[in-house]
C-alpha cells in the first residue's frame, strides 16, 4: 500500500464528516481504507465508520465499488466478530480484518487475519425426511419423545416433528398416524464431526467413499441422512421421505396435518405458524425440484435475490425457463414498488407428463409457471405464463426414447434415481416440443396478449413462431399419447412404484 494520508478528513455535504484512520492506495490503484481499534468498546463502533467512510469516500471521489478495499484492524475481537462477519457476508466490498497483539509500549508484534463466521443462511431443511407410521397416540408421543431425546444426544437440537392423521384405513399395517421429521441443514463440517463421534471407522470410511464422488449439495444431504439414521425408534414401518412425497400425500388427500412440533431454532422464532412451516417441509420455499413458490414486494432487495438464487433448484435442467425466470424478476424489479408472486411446477418428465395428461385433465399434469407482476401505482397487472408448445415436427416415438434412453425400462430405471431430468429436454426436442413464455397485460382498456416473448432488460418482445399450445400435441397426436399410456400401463404397480 502507499500511503495517501493518516487520520484523512472526510467532508459530508449532508451532515458530519469523519477522520479515516488510514487512507492508502494499493499497486492496482484502487483505494483502501483502513480503520484501527484497540478496545472493546471503541470497536463496536469500526462498522459503522467503515460504512459511513466508504460512503462518503464513492460520492465524493465518484468511484466504483470494485475500486475500494476496507480493512479493520483491532486488537480486541470479542464485540467485532460478529458484525464484522454480518458486514462481511451481506456487502460486496472487498473487506479484510485483522487482529493485532501489540506490547505494553503498544508496539505490533504479531497480526493474523480474521476469518469471518460462516454466513447464516437462516430457515433451511433439509430435503431428507424421515416418516414413521404408529397406531395409537400412545405410541405416537413415545416415539416423539425417543425422538428428541437421541436426536439430542446426536448433537442435533433444530428440527421439526410434524403429525399427520391418515386419511384412509391402513389394512396392512393398521395405522392410522404419521409422525415427519426434518431438520434445519448444517455444514459439512458440522455432519462430519457427528458422525465420526458416532460411527465406527469402518462405517465412516463406507460414508465418506461413497460421498467422494457427489457434488456437494448431494453430499450435504448424504451426510445428514447418515446421522438421521443413528436415531432408531420403534415404528410399525417406516420409509424415506421428501418434499415431492409429502406434497402428493396432501394433494391425493391421503394425510391431514394435526400439528408442527418446534425444537431449537424454529422454537425460537414465534413467527411459524404450521402452515408457514408446511411450505417449507413441501419444498416450496426451495428444496424442491419440482414446485416453487414466493411473494414478495421488489421493494425488498433481500427477497429478490434469494428468489433469484432458490428458483434455481426447480428449473436446474431446464435453461429456457430458467433465464427467463430471472430475467422476468429482474425486470419486475426495475418497475419500481410492485407486489411479485411467483409459481413454479416443473417436472422436467415429458413422458409422465404425456401419460398422466393422456388419462386425466391435463391441466394438474403440465408443466408451467406463473410469475404476476402488479405495480402498487395503478399502472397495468402484468402476468407471464410459462408454457408447452409444439412445432408439428413429424414423430418416431421409439426411436426418440432409443436414442435418449436406450429402451423406456431404462428410462424407468434413471426415473428412479432421478437421472431422467438432466435428459429431459432431449426427448423433448425430439418430439417436437419446447418450452416458451407468454404475457398477458391487464390495462383500464382491456388485455394486451403476447406470444413466445424474450426479455432485454425493460423491454418485452414477441418472437414469431409457428408453434401451437401442448394441448393441440395432446389431441392431433393421439397416437402418441395413446402409446406412452400403454408403456406406463403395463409397468405401473403402485403410486410410485413400477416393474422393470
Amino acid at each position: 500500500l502507499t500511503l495517501i494520508k493518516d487520520e484523512y478528513h472526510v467532508k459530508n455535504p449532508n451532515g458530519a464528516g469523519g477522520f479515516i484512520d488510514i487512507f492508502a492506495k494499493d499497486s492496482k490503484g484502487n483505494l483502501v481504507i483502513i480503520e484501527l481499534k484497540r478496545s472493546n468498546a471503541t470497536a463496536r463502533e469500526a462498522i459503522t465508520e467503515l460504512s459511513k467512510y466508504i460512503a462518503l469516500i464513492r460520492r465524493i471521489k465518484n468511484v466504483k465499488n470494485s475500486e475500494v478495499r476496507l480493512i479493520v484492524i483491532s486488537t480486541e475481537w470479542n464485540e467485532l466478530l460478529v458484525p464484522f462477519s454480518e458486514f462481511y457476508n451481506a456487502t460486496t466490498y472487498q473487506l479484510e480484518g485483522y487482529s493485532l497483539q501489540i506490547n505494553s509500549q503498544y508496539e505490533p508484534q504479531t497480526i493474523k487475519k480474521i476469518t469471518p463466521l460462516p454466513e447464516i443462511s437462516g430457515r433451511n431443511i433439509c430435503r431428507r425426511h424421515f416418516i414413521r407410521y404408529y397406531k395409537t397416540d400412545s405410541d405416537f408421543e413415545k416415539a416423539e419423545k425417543s425422538i428428541v431425546a437421541q436426536a439430542n444426544k446426536l448433537g442435533l437440537n433444530d428440527f421439526l416433528i410434524a403429525k399427520f392423521s391418515l386419511n384412509f384405513k391402513d389394512e396392512f399395517y393398521g395405522t392410522t398416524r404419521v409422525l415427519y421429521w426434518a431438520q434445519q441443514l448444517k455444514t459439512q463440517d458440522f455432519y462430519l464431526e457427528k458422525i465420526k463421534q458416532h460411527m465406527s471407522k469402518e462405517e465412516l470410511e463406507e460414508v465418506l467413499e461413497w460421498t467422494s464422488e457427489m457434488d456437494e449439495d448431494d453430499t450435504l444431504d448424504e451426510l445428514a441422512d447418515k446421522l438421521d439414521d443413528k436415531i432408531q425408534v420403534k415404528n410399525e414401518h417406516c420409509e424415506i421421505g421428501h418434499p415431492e412425497k409429502l406434497v402428493q400425500r396432501l394433494s391425493d388427500d391421503l394425510w391431514e396435518l394435526k400439528s408442527i412440533s418446534k425444537y431449537g431454532v424454529f422454537k425460537d422464532d414465534d413467527r411459524l405458524t404450521d402452515d408457514l412451516l408446511l411450505m417449507d417441509l413441501k419444498g416450496y420455499t426451495g428444496a424442491s425440484f419440482v414446485y416453487y413458490f414466493a411473494s414478495t414486494s421488489t421493494e425488498n432487495r433481500s427477497k429478490i435475490e434469494e428468489i433469484l438464487k432458490n428458483v434455481e433448484t426447480c428449473l436446474f435442467h431446464n435453461d429456457v425457463w430458467r433465464h427467463k425466470v430471472k430475467d422476468l424478476i429482474t425486470y419486475a424489479a426495475t418497475k419500481g414498488d410492485c407486489n411479485l408472486t411467483i409459481y413454479v411446477f416443473n417436472k422436467d418428465n415429458i413422458l409422465e407428463t404425456l401419460w398422466l395428461s393422456g388419462t386425466d385433465n391435463p391441466f394438474p399434469w403440465t408443466p408451467t409457471f406463473y410469475i404476476v407482476v402488479d405495480p402498487k401505482n395503478n399502472d397495468s397487472a402484468e402476468t407471464f405464463i410459462g408454457k408447452i408448445a409444439w412445432d408439428k415436427k413429424q414423430i418416431n416415438l421409439d426411436k426418440s426414447i432409443a436414442d435418449v434412453f436406450g429402451t423406456f425400462k431404462n428410462y424407468l430405471l434413471e426415473k428412479h434415481f432421478g437421472n431422467h431430468r438432466g435428459k429431459d429436454s432431449q426427448l423433448m426436442n425430439h418430439l417436437g416440443l419446447e418450452y416458451q413464455v407468454d404475457m398477458i397485460s391487464i390495462t383500464t382498456n382491456g388485455e394486451e396478449y403476447k406470444r413466445n416473448i424474450t426479455v432485454r432488460g425493460k423491454n418485452i418482445s414477441e418472437i414469431s413462431t409457428a408453434t401451437v399450445p401442448f394441448l393441440s400435441f395432446l389431441h392431433e397426436r393421439r397416437d402418441i399419447v395413446n402409446k406412452v399410456i400403454k408403456m406406463f400401463d403395463e409397468t405401473h404397480i403402485a403410486p410410485g412404484i413400477f416393474t422393470f
